[in-house]
C-alpha cells in the first residue's frame, strides 16, 4: 500500500470521535483521504452517488469506518444495505462502537462486517486503536480499488 492514496469513509455522528479519528489518520503519514458523513442516509448518498453527497469525486472508498449508533438509520441497518449493494459490498467495513455486547458483535459479523472494534474510553486508548487499525488496513492488506 505504500505510496498509494485512497479514501476512507468515516460514518460517525459524534463530533469528538470524528475529530480523533480524522486527526490520527491525518497525522499518521498514511496516504489516506478521509471523507466524513454523519448519518446512514448521507452514507448511502455518498456511496451510491445520489442526493446531496453527489458532488464527491466518484471514487469508491477503500475502507469504511462505521459507528453503530447513528441518528435515523442504525449502523446495523446501514451495514445490511451496504452488503446488499453490488457496487459497494466488497468494501471492508470496520464497525467502531461503544458496545461490547456479544449480540451486537455477532450481528455485525453476520451482516458482513470485516472487523468490530469497541471504542476505548480514553483518548490515548482511541489513538492507540486507530493506529493499529491504520497499520493493518492501510499498510498490510490490499484494499478494493488498490489492486492494479
Amino acid at each position: 500500500m505504500a505510496g498509494k492514496t485512497f479514501t476512507v469513509l468515516l460514518i460517525e455522528d459524534d463530533s469528538a470521535d470524528r475529530e480523533i479519528i480524522t486527526r490520527v489518520i491525518d497525522e499518521s503519514g498514511f496516504s489516506a483521504k478521509v471523507d466524513v458523513v454523519s448519518t446512514g442516509d448521507e452514507a448511502l448518498d455518498y456511496l451510491l452517488n445520489t442526493g446531496r453527497e453527489k458532488g464527491r469525486d466518484n471514487v469508491a472508498p477503500g475502507l469504511i469506518l462505521l459507528d453503530l449508533n447513528l441518528p435515523g438509520m442504525s449502523g446495523f441497518d446501514l451495514l445490511q444495505k451496504l452488503k446488499a449493494e453490488p457496487g459497494v459490498k466488497n468494501i471492508p467495513v470496520i464497525v467502531l462502537s461503544t458496545s461490547d455486547a456479544p449480540e451486537d458483535i455477532n450481528q455485525c459479523y453476520a451482516l458482513g462486517a470485516s472487523s468490530f472494534v469497541t471504542k476505548p474510553s480514553s483518548l490515548q486508548g482511541f489513538v492507540d486503536i486507530m493506529r493499529q487499525i491504520e497499520r493493518y488496513w492501510f499498510d498490510i492488506v490490499s484494499l478494493p480499488g488498490q489492486v492494479a
